[in-house]
């Protein structure tokens, strides 16, 4: 039950530990959560969104091919943003522009008869600004890795990893629950050629409200929970370097 990494003692309950003292991990928990129920939501309910609200299911696999250059594009511009004015404020603006362009699109669909490649236009953007996240996640893991052997010695590295994918399945596997879940809450009949105003309202909201409410939740923990600054990122580089041999 213990491995040892340099001279201190890793053992498997280490993992408590680390959600005690590191709110950067717990930071990071929480949005693995939040972006794995919005994955495993989205990819359950989009047939729903296009086939019954956009009235085309055949556009469904060119919206999805649109969002893969759309995210490249949106992937493209992080490096240099993040040289500009650093990886949380790339991180947060994404998350935000993201909701946004969510809730956007969410109002025009209710205020009027939104055209289709309108609706596959702005899905994609918002998609791949607030998918920014899920790119630069990894770095950040990394850095509460740092940071936990900078409180406690020790990296815990295997033990963290895991525990974020873990959390990450858990969030997907939630995300699908919850998804067939709402389809019955919101009277969804299987059956019908037509579904009700009602009914069609409910997969607007799932489809649209749901992402931008999981994006600002995601800003949320990296604005308040998330707590590596400059400056500790400095302290961070110092103990590193005192402690090279």
């Amino acid at each position: 039950s213990q491995q040892k990494v340099g001279s201190a003692p890793i053992k498997v309950t280490d993992i408590l530990e680390v959600f005690r003292v590191n709110r950067a991990f717990v930071a990071l928990c929480l949005h693995g959560l939040l972006s794995g129920i919005l994955m495993s939501v989205g990819g359950a309910l989009g047939t729903y969104m296009y086939a019954d609200v956009l009235g085309s299911l055949a556009l469904m696999s060119v919206g999805s091919m649109i969002n893969m250059p759309v995210s490249l594009v949106c992937m493209s511009l992080v490096p240099k943003l993040t040289r500009k004015v650093g990886m949380q404020k790339v991180l947060r603006g994404s998350l935000l522009l993201g909701c946004g362009l969510y809730v956007l699109l969410f109002t025009l669909h209710i205020v009027t008869a939104i055209n289709i490649w309108v609706h596959i236009g702005i899905n994609a953007l918002a998609s791949g600004i607030s998918g920014l996240s899920n790119m630069m996640q990894w770095g950040m893991l990394s850095e509460s890795i740092e940071y936990n052997e900078y409180l406690t010695g020790k990296r815990t590295e295997g033990s963290i990893n895991g525990t974020f994918n873990m959390l990450r399945r858990l969030g997907q596997g939630l995300g699908a629950s919850f998804g067939v879940a709402m389809l019955g809450m919101i009277g969804y009949n299987a059956e019908s050629l037509v579904q009700t105003a009602g009914t069609i309202l409910g997969i607007k909201v799932l489809c649209l409200l749901f992402p931008a409410i999981c994006a600002i939740g995601s800003w949320i923990v990296f604005r308040f929970v998330w707590n590596i600054t400059p400056e500790l990122r400095e302290k961070m580089a110092r103990k590193r370097a005192e402690m090279a041999p």
